[in-house]
């Protein structure tokens, strides 16, 4: 398959593929991690469909800065730019086709008061949940916190004060966006399950790798007696 390697036409396609590649792996990172839920997902995807009519826009116009290394190819080497483009262009088109097909073009512009209730307008919340938006806008002590929590905390701090407002909002962030958590899991029991660790019961070494509290080892072993001579 060497002779491929010397093929510009080849090569160049080869470039723009690791570039958009390297493009759904950064996007794919982007939606993974802990924090991560459905409104940020969300804003992250509909930024990539407006980046790819920006990119068929700017291929139809025979600019392919947007791709580094095959713009790099491009420039050093004289090669057909019609032929990529028409390539590039066809295939952005099916990529943009799918990601409207399956993620769709849902508004998500009625949770704006989950981002920040301190500065939206009342929604199509229920009477109850309006009037705990009322107060929870004007609750200043929760102004000074909510840029120092993940959305998700600062709504289940809320929950004593209100009750209504925060269920709602957690019935929105808390489903998983991704399989990130699920993926995150396997791995831990991966690296636990090794020849020299067959425990079958694992469920207390699983809940401290994926638990968010670090457990305090020196004083669970001061509870513990060693193993002494007899």
């Amino acid at each position: 398959m060497a002779p491929f390697l010397i093929d510009e036409n080849w090569v160049v396609r080869l470039a723009y593929l690791a570039d958009i590649f390297d493009i759904l792996n950064s996007l794919n990172l982007s939606l993974q991690g802990p924090d991560t839920h459905v409104l940020t997902a969300h804003d992250r995807i509909d930024a990539f469909q407006k980046k790819l009519r920006l990119w068929k826009a700017r291929c139809h116009d025979r600019v392919f800065d947007n791709f580094p290394l095959l713009a790099e190819f491009l420039l050093m080497n004289e090669v057909n730019t019609d032929a990529i483009a028409n390539t590039v262009f066809n295939h952005l088109q099916q990529m943009s086709r799918y990601f409207h097909e399956y993620f769709g073009d849902d508004d998500i512009s009625s949770y704006d008061w989950i981002r920040n209730p301190f500065d939206c307008e009342l929604t199509d919340l229920t009477g109850r949940q309006q009037e705990e938006l009322a107060e929870l806008s004007s609750d200043r002590t929760l102004r000074l916190q909510f840029n120092h929590k993940p959305l998700a905390s600062f709504w289940a701090n809320c929950s004593q004060e209100y009750p209504l407002l925060s269920a709602e909002a957690l019935n929105v962030l808390l489903p998983f966006a991704t399989t990130y958590l699920c993926e995150t899991a396997f791995s831990a029991v991966t690296a636990m399950k090794t020849k020299y660790r067959s425990k079958l019961n694992i469920e207390d070494d699983l809940r401290v790798c994926l638990g968010g509290i670090h457990p305090r080892i020196d004083r669970l072993c001061n509870t513990k007696q060693a193993q002494i001579s007899h």
